[in-house]
């Protein structure tokens, strides 16, 4: 397969929205395919970097299920 090399500023917000008005459904499966490929092919660190909003709010959504499931017999007694 061909991929055609897009030489136009990666971060331009119009990008986008002509790339899809524009391109071929096979354009827009590569250019998936090739994100795709880059996201499984990042680092934990690189993933950290890149997604840490993500990450944050994983972190915060399975504090709270552990939180929320854990036994109360793991808690000390209550002072009286």
């Amino acid at each position: 397969m061909d991929v055609k090399h897009d030489d136009r500023d990666p971060e331009d917000p119009k990008r986008d929205a002509t790339f899809i008005a524009t391109a071929s459904i096979d354009e827009i499966h590569a250019e998936a395919r090739l994100a795709t490929q880059y996201e499984k092919e990042l680092t934990f660190r690189e993933a950290l970097r890149l997604y840490p909003k993500a990450v944050g709010w994983s972190l915060f959504f399975c504090l709270g299920i552990i939180m929320y499931v854990r036994p109360q017999s793991w808690m000390p007694p209550a002072p009286e």
